[in-house]
């Protein structure tokens, strides 16, 4: 009895240091599978960082190129117009001479100018040749009305119907710019519709012959 008694005691002993080796060893795995993991993804955004600091992504490359490229600001203003970066006139200037000069901006620099001077582009001071830097400058609307410089060129001989329909539609600026054209071809001798220079000038409430026989420094500063 007492040999039976030691048997089954020992046996019985057995069962648990079994067990509890069993449960250590997979532990053990469990945790070297999720060093094993982790260390996959810091080895996977490491990778990841790598590939983005050397291979410039398609919509950098588009932002920058954006950027880089030129934009034609074409002037409308007879005379002299000043286009500057910052406010008050400071940062870099565009000084424009004459009706119809253009300068070739770089992009950043015409969004700055249109920050600080919108109203000038609103008001047709000036015509911005890119369809895209209008829409990105909520211009669109604006230039629903505006004219280019060949816009305004055709007015000269325009029929009386397409004149009036097209003339009253314009911004209050661009008649007024219209009206110095005219003045000034005026002053130069040159062939200009007298209706057209008698409605414009009832529009715009000017006389605008006896302008063209004022100050003779007014016309030639523009």
């Amino acid at each position: 009895m007492a040999d039976t008694t030691k048997k089954t005691g020992t046996t019985t002993a057995s069962k648990p240091k079994s067990s509890n080796v069993e449960n250590s060893d997979i532990k053990e795995i469990m945790k070297q599978m999720k060093a094993l993991m982790k260390e996959n993804e810091a080895i996977k955004e490491q990778m990841e960082k790598m590939q983005n600091s050397q291979v410039p992504s398609a919509t950098v490359q588009n932002h920058q190129a954006t950027i880089d490229r030129e934009v034609s600001f074409v002037s409308l203003h007879p005379g002299i117009l000043n286009l500057s970066t910052e406010g008050n006139g400071q940062g870099q200037v565009y000084t424009f001479e004459e009706f119809g000069q253009i300068h070739k901006i770089p992009y950043s620099e015409a969004k700055m100018i249109l920050k600080n001077q919108s109203h000038f582009a609103k008001e047709g001071y000036f015509y911005i040749d890119d369809a895209e830097l209008i829409k990105t400058s909520q211009l669109t609307n604006a230039y629903k009305t505006i004219l280019d410089q060949n816009g305004l060129e055709n007015l000269f001989t325009a029929n009386q119907e397409t004149f009036d329909k097209v003339f009253k539609g314009i911004p209050k600026t661009q008649q007024e710019i219209f009206a110095d054209l005219i003045a000034l071809r005026l002053y130069k001798k040159e062939t200009v519709d007298m209706n057209v220079v008698m409605k414009v000038g009832d529009i715009t409430k000017r006389d605008l012959v006896a302008e063209s026989k004022g100050d003779r420094e007014i016309f030639e500063a523009k």
